[in-house]
C-alpha cells in the first residue's frame, strides 16, 4: 500500500560543513520510499538555524503544508534542533514518528575532551525521541538501550546505497589506496604514520574542480532570501527540494568517482560505533573497502565476509600490511570488488532497506541484514555472464541474433494470443532478462519491468536500453517487495535450465506467484527429450548449470503449481526450444 510519508532531514544551507553529510545517511531513505511507491515530501531542518527562527522551513511547516496529512514522519534527531510548537504539529499530522539517529550516543571521555558539544548528545536525543513513536539507530548498542529506557521499538540501521548507484567497473588500479574524511583523535596516529603515508593518499577531489558546491551554496541563499520576504508556499518547498537533490546526486556521483582515486578506500576508526557510510559507498563505487572494526559490535562483524567482501584492520601496522597486499594483488582487488557488489546488491540496496524498515514499523520484525533476498551470483558466475552478455558480440548487442530470433517469433504469437481486450496495457515482467533484448520487445504488450540476477548483466541492459526498468534480482526479490500477484504476463526464457532439479518445483512456485489469476506465463527452455541428440551434434552447453526438462516435465512441474497449458511451440534447430503459453488458473498447492 502507497503512503504518504514526511522526511524531516537534517541539511546544511552550504557546502564546506554539508560535504560530511553523506546522500547515503539521508537521500537513499528518499530513493528507497519512491522505489517501493511511496510519495515523500522533504522538510529540510537545517543546522544551526533555529526551528523558531523566520529563515527556518520548521517554523513555517504548518503553513508550507496546511491541510496535509501524512502515514509517517522520518525525522533526524542528531545535528538538528526542535521546538515544542513544531512537536505539537507534527504530532497531529503523523501518527508516526521515526527518530533516525545516524551517530552513537555513547561518547567517550577522550572524544567528550576533544569534542565538548557532543558529552550531551544522549540527552539531547533522547529529549527528540520522546516525540517519537519509532526509533532507527546507527549503533546496533543503542537500539536496545532506547528501547529500555524510552519505551519505544527501536533498530538498527545499517547504511543503504541506491541500486543505480552501483558501479560495475574494475577496481581501480593506482598507486595509493584514499581516505576521505577529516583528521581528529583515533585516525591521527594513522595519518600521522611516516610508514603510511606512500600508501594513504586524501586525494583531491572532483567536487573541487566544477561548480556544483557554489550551486548548492547559492541555491541555499536563494531560499533564505525567499524565507525571510514572503510567504513561502508549497511551490516553494517542492522547487527548493527538488534543485537540492538534484545537486546533492550530482555530487554523490563524484564523491563516488573520489572513492575510485585509490586502489581501495579506507574507513579510519570514528566516533560512530559502526561502519560508516563509506563501506558501503566503496563497494558501490567498485573499490575495495578496507575498515576498522569497532569493538563489541557483533553483528557489524556479520555484515560482510573477511577477506572475501571487506579487508579489516586494528592498528597501523596491520592497515600497512593490507595496503601492501591489495596493490600487489590486482586479482583480489576484483574479487573484493565483485563479491562486496553482489552482497550489496541482494541485502543493502534501498529498495531492500526501506521495504525493511516498512515491515519492521508494520509488524515490529526487525530487518534481517545478514541474509541473501533471493539469488546471489558468486564471483565465478558473474564474470562469466558479464563476458557472456556483455562482450560476446552475437549475444551483447540490443537486437536478437539469430537463436533469439527464432524464439521471439514463437513468444511473439503466444504474447498476441494471450492479449487482453483491447486497450489494456498489461503488467509484464521478464525473470532472467539478461541483457534485456527481449524485454524491449515485449515493451509493445505493455509496461515491462525486467530482472536479472546478475547485476553485470544488468548494467549491460542499462547501457543498451536506457529507458527501460531493470531490476537486479530473481522472483524472490519481487516478492520480498510486495510484488505477488501483480502481473498480467511472465516471461522467461531459457532460465529455469540453469536451476538445479531439486530446487525447480521452488523456481516455478515462485514465478507463479507474481502472476494474477488468470495470467499468463511464457516459458522457453531446451527439450531434454533431444539432449542427446544436440550433444551428440553440437556439443554439451558450457554454461555452469545444464539441468534440462522434457515437455511433459515442464507442463506438470507448472500444472502442479495451478496453470493450465494453453499451447506449446518449438523453435530453432533440432527443434530444441519448447515454448510454452501457461494461465494461472487456482492458487500455486
Amino acid at each position: 500500500m502507497s503512503k504518504n510519508v514526511l522526511l524531516v532531514m537534517l541539511e546544511f544551507d552550504n557546502w564546506t560543513q554539508a560535504r560530511a553529510w553523506s546522500y547515503t545517511g539521508a537521500y537513499a531513505f528518499h530513493d528507497g520510499l519512491i522505489e517501493n511507491g511511496h510519495r515523500c515530501t522533504l522538510l529540510p531542518a537545517l543546522w544551526g538555524r533555529d526551528p523558531g527562527a523566520a529563515d527556518s522551513y520548521l517554523r513555517h511547516a504548518p503553513t508550507l503544508l496546511d491541510g496535509e496529512t501524512f502515514d509517517e514522519a522520518w525525522v533526524w534527531c542528531v545535528h538538528t534542533r526542535y521546538d515544542e510548537a513544531f512537536w505539537h504539529w507534527l504530532k497531529q499530522v503523523a501518527p508516526v514518528r521515526v527518530g533516525v539517529v545516524m551517530e552513537s550516543l555513547s561518547v567517550s571521555e577522550a572524544e567528550a575532551t576533544e569534542f565538548p558539544q557532543f558529552a550531551q548528545r544522549k540527552l539531547e536525543v533522547f529529549d527528540q525521541l520522546r516525540h517519537c513513536t519509532h526509533a532507527l539507530v546507527a549503533d546496533e548498542l543503542d537500539a536496545p538501550t532506547i528501547t529500555e529506557e524510552l519505551g519505544i521499538p527501536a533498530t538498527w540501521n545499517v547504511v543503504m546505497v541506491p541500486e543505480r548507484f552501483v558501479r560495475f567497473d574494475e577496481a581501480p588500479d593506482v598507486p595509493q589506496a584514499a581516505f576521505i574524511g577529516n583528521k581528529y583523535g583515533p585516525r591521527k596516529p594513522y595519518l600521522e604514520d611516516p610508514a603510511l603515508a606512500p600508501l594513504l593518499t586524501r586525494p583531491h577531489l572532483p567536487e573541487r574542480d566544477t561548480d556544483l558546491p557554489a550551486r548548492f551554496d547559492q541555491l541555499h541563499a536563494e531560499a533564505r532570501t525567499m524565507l525571510l520576504s514572503d510567504t513561502p508556499s508549497r511551490a516553494d518547498l517542492d522547487a527548493f527540494t527538488t534543485g537540492l537533490r538534484a545537486l546533492r546526486e550530482a555530487l554523490f556521483v563524484l564523491h563516488l568517482d573520489g572513492i575510485r582515486m585509490g586502489f581501495a578506500n579506507v574507513n579510519l576508526p570514528s566516533m560512530l560505533r559502526a561502519y560508516a557510510g563509506r563501506v558501503t559507498e566503496s563497494m558501490a563505487a567498485a573499490t575495495p573497502a578496507v575498515s576498522w572494526l569497532p569493538e563489541d559490535r557483533a553483528d557489524c562483524a556479520r555484515l560482510f565476509a573477511a577477506a572475501k567482501e571487506i579487508v579489516l584492520f586494528d592498528s597501523p601496522e596491520s592497515l600497512r600490511s593490507q595496503l601492501e597486499r591489495l596493490r600487489d594483488e590486482p586479482v583480489w582487488r576484483n574479487e573484493l570488488a565483485t563479491a562486496a557488489r553482489n552482497t550489496l546488491l541482494v541485502r543493502h540496496t534501498s529498495r531492500i532497506r526501506m521495504r525493511q524498515y516498512q515491515t519492521w514499523i508494520e509488524t515490529g520484525t526487525a530487518p534481517d541484514f545478514f541474509s541473501d533476498i533471493g539469488y546471489k551470483p558468486d564471483v565465478e558466475e558473474s564474470r562469466y555472464y558479464r563476458h557472456f552478455f556483455a562482450e560476446v558480440p552475437s549475444w551483447s548487442r540490443p537486437t536478437p541474433n539469430g537463436d533469439e530470433r527464432a524464439r521471439w517469433e514463437k513468444i511473439q504469437q503466444l504474447v498476441e494470443y494471450s492479449a487482453p481486450a483491447a486497450g489494456h496495457s498489461r503488467e509484464i515482467v521478464e525473470i532472467g532478462c539478461g541483457r534485456g533484448w527481449l524485454a524491449n520487445l515485449l515493451r509493445d504488450y505493455g509496461k515491462v519491468l525486467g530482472t536479472e540476477p546478475v547485476g553485470d548483466v544488468i548494467a549491460h541492459a542499462r547501457k543498451l536500453f536506457p529507458d527501460l526498468d531493470f531490476l537486479t534480482g530473481s522472483a524472490e526479490v519481487l516478492h520480498f517487495l510486495g510484488h505477488a500477484g501483480r502481473y498480467d504476463l511472465l516471461v522467461c526464457s531459457e532460465v529455469i535450465e540453469h536451476v538445479p532439479y531439486a530446487y525447480k518445483d521452488v523456481f516455478a512456485r515462485g514465478l507463479v506467484g507474481l502472476v494474477k489469476p488468470g495470467g499468463h506465463l511464457i516459458l522457453t527452455t531446451p527439450r531434454k527429450d533431444i539432449y542427446d541428440q544436440w550433444t551428440a551434434q553440437y556439443g554439451k552447453p558450457q554454461q555452469p548449470t545444464e539441468d534440462w526438462l522434457t515437455e511433459a516435465e515442464l507442463q506438470t512441474l507448472f500444472e502442479n503449481e495451478g496453470c493450465t497449458t494453453l499451447r506449446l511451440e518449438r523453435a530453432f534447430l533440432l527443434d530444441i526450444y519448447q515454448i510454452v503459453l501457461f494461465q494461472r488458473t487456482a492458487k500455486p498447492q
